[in-house]
């Protein structure tokens, strides 16, 4: 049984080539290639979203793909900085983002930009080629406390300083925690043992564009 990532893509580029991918993806959703004519579709563990249903509507071999992962949700949408029509997709994958599938539908949709975010918290997997959600969202601060009266939730970070300023103000500490990896983490190590039934960990986006 694998650690299943959150695995996210945001792609865009043409607009016939992204509308084709969106058919397509809309179309093995339903089972049916033209609204009419059944969809041949793969028998799997996963269902028809699938990411060997994926490749082999598209004409490749999932024997020589790995696409281990399913996807979740889809949808188009316009992007609020730049009004350009996105399409994003939300997977399930098997410990890491399925990098031959992206591979794969860069070589059929070439004019498309598949940008990536890659979540997989049991082995701190924690990956992007996009920069701008590498800006805004560096790190990420996972976090449970079993304490009614301390409320925090886990929570994006752009910048070391904003992550040790939160712990500092929602655990009411007197003293600033240097804002180095090093300093957070080893004060989230501290706390955890000193609060067993707590979890506090730091995560640091690579960056792999």
């Amino acid at each position: 049984m694998p650690n299943w990532a959150y695995t996210a893509y945001k792609i865009n580029g043409n607009k016939k080539q992204l509308d084709e991918l969106h058919k397509v993806l809309t179309d093995m959703n339903e089972g049916a290639y033209d609204g009419k004519n059944k969809m041949a579709l793969l028998d799997n563990g996963f269902g028809n979203m699938w990411l060997g249903n994926l490749v082999h509507v598209l004409g490749g071999d999932w024997n020589k793909i790995y696409c281990r992962g399913q996807i979740t949700q889809f949808e188009m949408s316009i992007d609020g900085d730049t009004l350009e029509t996105t399409l994003d997709i939300a997977m399930l994958t098997a410990w890491e983002e399925m990098s031959e599938v992206r591979a794969f539908l860069n070589k059929k949709f070439p004019s498309l930009t598949i940008l990536y975010t890659v979540e997989e918290p049991g082995n701190g997997v924690y990956e992007t080629n996009n920069k701008k959600f590498y800006n805004n969202y560096r790190y990420y601060l996972d976090v449970c406390l079993d304490d009614s009266k301390i409320f925090m939730e886990p929570e994006y970070f752009p910048t070391l300083e904003k992550v040790a300023n939160y712990i500092k103000e929602h655990l009411g500490l007197e003293k600033d925690i240097e804002p180095t990896v090093e300093a957070i983490t080893s004060f989230c190590n501290d706390w955890c043992e000193e609060h067993e039934d707590d979890l506090m960990c730091l995560n640091e986006f690579k960056f792999t564009g």
